[in-house]
């Protein structure tokens, strides 16, 4: 994919489900910088789907990825980039095909012990199917100014062994509720890993060319991805001029000089004792890059102990619209995490034993999950960001003030320490990728 010039952000993430008599769950994400579109052409989108996403699946989803993030950062001190998104689209491919104790346990670490199945594939389909549609150059509907590009891609696939007995129910029910096709493929060929390799590497706009090697998946008998890729440019740009360098506080002896960029605009935006908290809209304004920036002397995942999950699915509704002065690191993080133990920690602990995992509604063949594998990228500079993430589960500002506003002198944002951000849909409170930057130079 060519280098890109003004873009907010930019994501791809792929999930992959291995069985084998195990399962394995691979992900992965990564982000690059897209140019402006020369002929963009504008839409509007129908938020009216999305209405019928029950508030609960957000928060259920949103409770899940700061789990996952917590117990992450415990062996993790450094930038971490998740995709809750992926990692729980992923696992819902398996949840479909677990019974018993082993579906018990998923809806445990998924946080998601009351939703009906039914019910949490179709809100998720629905999201699924939303993302598609925000594919677009364009405007908000009714608006007339134009918004900068916006790009999303997102898809599901099952991969089986070839000639391997699958209950054609369960690939029905799966492509049916949450759009994933099936491939029988040979993964004991180099060339099973190639296809999806080459699946992957569509997915994310080339961004994630590899997931798997061969040597990987030659056991496996069912390998399932989740992909999603996002790149949108800044609703306001940062103009490069203003970029400069200034201190970034790790800690008292740890202090990096690191680019900066400035700008100040109207966003929402909201501060309390603990922490001030900014939204920098991207696109036509439905999706937001958002900072979560402790006072000093407190730490990020206090901040987050105490906001919760509630807190930051309705983030996007609880800030006010604010002139803000607004300082904020250029930062890239690759990340590469095997979440087995993280999700063993969250209660998943059953789906990956041998003996006792109950996968019988994928196969008569026993299968538990084997490993979790969760790889990120993502970059954010002047002009936006572009990310890619790849999920496997193996089983063997806005610029102009609001109108009749006066001037009046904006709130001063210094993220010069360690924060929490999230990729993050104003209407429904959806996370598609979260983290935390402890060193921009890392």
């Amino acid at each position: 994919m060519p280098i890109l010039s003004n873009i907010s952000q930019c994501r791809a993430v792929t999930s992959i489900t291995r069985l084998t008599g195990v399962i394995a769950i691979l992900c992965s994400a990564c982000s690059v910088l897209a140019s402006p579109q020369a002929n963009a052409t504008s839409k509007a989108f129908d938020v009216s789907p999305l209405k019928a996403v029950a508030p609960r699946t957000i928060l259920d989803e949103t409770k899940f990825g700061l789990n996952l993030l917590a117990i992450v950062r415990k062996s993790d001190s450094g930038n971490i980039a998740l995709s809750p998104y992926c990692v729980n689209a992923a696992l819902l491919l398996a949840l479909n095909g677990a019974h018993g104790s082993t579906a018990t346990a998923l809806r445990k670490g998924l946080q998601i012990d009351n939703q009906p199945l039914g019910k949490l594939d179709g809100d998720n389909r629905i999201i699924g199917d939303t993302l598609a549609a925000d594919s677009l150059d364009g405007m908000v509907g009714g608006q007339s100014d134009f918004k900068p590009e916006l790009s999303i891609d997102s898809a599901n696939a099952i991969w089986v062994q070839r000639g391997w007995p699958i209950y054609p129910d369960y690939i029905a029910l799966c492509h049916d509720r949450l759009g994933a096709a099936a491939t029988s493929v040979d993964f004991t060929n180099p060339t099973g890993a190639e296809e999806i390799n080459t699946w992957v590497s569509k997915k994310t706009h080339n961004l994630i060319p590899t997931l798997v090697t061969p040597d990987q998946i030659v056991s496996d008998k069912l390998v399932l991805t989740s992909a999603l890729y996002f790149r949108s440019d800044w609703e306001t740009p940062f103009n490069t001029v203003e970029t400069h360098l200034a201190p970034f506080t790790k800690s008292v002896r740890n202090i990096q000089t690191v680019p900066t960029m400035r700008q100040i605009a109207w966003m929402d935006y909201e501060e309390t004792p603990l922490c001030q908290m900014a939204e920098l809209p991207y696109g036509y304004g439905r999706w937001r890059f958002l900072i979560i920036l402790p006072r000093p002397g407190r730490t990020v995942d206090g901040i987050l102990s105490v906001l919760g999950a509630q807190g930051l699915a309705t983030a996007p509704h609880n800030c006010t619209n604010t002139r803000v002065d607004i300082s904020l690191p250029k930062f890239e993080i690759h990340g590469d995490y095997d979440l087995r133990s993280a999700l063993q920690n969250l209660g998943m602990g059953l789906a990956f034993s041998r003996r006792d995992a109950d996968f019988s509604g994928i196969s008569a063949n026993g299968l538990n999950i084997n490993s979790v594998v969760h790889k990120t990228v993502l970059k954010v500079d002047e002009h936006g960001t572009s990310a890619a993430a790849e999920t496997a589960v193996d089983m063997m500002d806005t610029s102009s003030a609001p109108s009749g506003t006066v001037e009046v002198t904006p709130k001063i944002m210094k993220v010069d320490r360690p924060f929490f951000f999230a990729i993050q849909d104003s209407i429904t409170g959806l996370v598609l990728l979260e983290g935390v930057v402890e060193n921009p130079k890392s």
